[in-house]
């Protein structure tokens, strides 16, 4: 064979390496190798609810179900917090029957929730105060991915309820409410319960958003006789605590107390010891203005009035 034939066999080699090699090694993509990540624990108490809880997942918790949600660092806007996790060794079984659910899981967490908000034991007077609260309670589980990896545990989960009625906007819900119902800071604007009358026996409930003449701080039952004078003083107390404001009775808010008989009926003012009654601590604007936000951790920022 001529030196000729013989170079453009060699050639002919070369390029049939140069097109099969590569070929044979594997193809190369683009970017970086990535580990998959590691399935994720459950969440820790203090994390955040990152997503609003839908009617159809807190309504599974009445068939002993435990939906996934959505939790992670608390970065601004929240809409719940995870006040207890239940470990698998600790959750209890649950039964339903034709008309009752019982379901321990959620009760431990309605009392969870009930020691993470906190409450003023120290104005416990004639059965005491009990702040107002707009929390909802669900006891959610791990995701399908989470289950498949063994985990079982349930986690306790306060939230505000998107649906409730004149609840406040997630925008107002940016900082803890761990204890913020005792000594704590006062609790977010988020909490505030706002009223569509100054004297009704039961709350009817507005939007803290739109003009509104009230604002519900907490409520009070009690049988034994107790001082007018000492539920208006412990109101005064509890209302300038959540408020954020030193001195809440003002020339431009009004601190008073509403009670109401065991019959609904409103005992005068002139009735300095009352029994058997209800009792509700509620601010209101002074000159027949109304208020147009919460008034919870308002602090020193401008009242909002109309």
């Amino acid at each position: 064979m001529s030196r000729r034939w013989w170079g453009l066999l060699v050639l002919t080699v070369l390029l049939l390496a140069v097109v099969v090699v590569p070929q044979v090694a594997g193809t190369k993509v683009a970017g970086n190798a990535q580990i998959e990540s590691l399935i994720p624990g459950p969440p820790a108490v203090g994390d955040c609810l990152l997503q609003p809880v839908l009617p159809a997942d807190a309504a599974l918790n009445s068939s002993l179900r435990y939906p996934p949600v959505s939790t992670g660092p608390c970065n601004g806007r929240r809409y719940g917090e995870v006040v207890a996790v239940i470990g698998s060794s600790k959750i209890a079984v649950g039964t339903v029957s034709a008309s009752v659910v019982d379901d321990p899981n959620v009760f431990a967490c309605i009392n969870a929730v009930g020691r993470y908000l906190g409450g003023p034991a120290q104005f416990a007077l004639g059965g005491g105060w009990t702040p107002s609260s707009v929390t909802a309670t669900l006891a959610a589980g791990p995701t399908p991915r989470q289950r498949s990896a063994n985990q079982n545990w349930i986690a306790c989960i306060e939230y505000i309820d998107p649906n409730g009625p004149g609840r406040a906007r997630a925008d107002d819900y940016r900082k803890t409410a761990k204890l913020a119902f005792s000594a704590g800071s006062p609790p977010p604007p988020a909490f505030s319960t706002c009223l569509q009358s100054t004297a009704a026996v039961e709350p009817d409930v507005v939007d803290c958003h739109r003009p509104h003449p009230a604002e519900l701080f907490a409520t009070a039952m009690g049988n034994a006789a107790t001082s007018r004078l000492l539920l208006t003083n412990t109101c005064n107390l509890l209302v300038s605590q959540y408020t954020g404001i030193s001195d809440a009775t003002s020339e431009q808010l009004t601190v008073k107390i509403n009670i109401y008989d065991q019959d609904g009926e409103l005992v005068p003012e002139s009735k300095h010891t009352v029994s058997n009654y209800s009792a509700m601590c509620i601010a209101v604007p002074t000159a027949g203005r109304q208020l147009t936000g919460p008034l919870m951790d308002v602090g020193d920022k401008p009242l909002p009035f109309r």
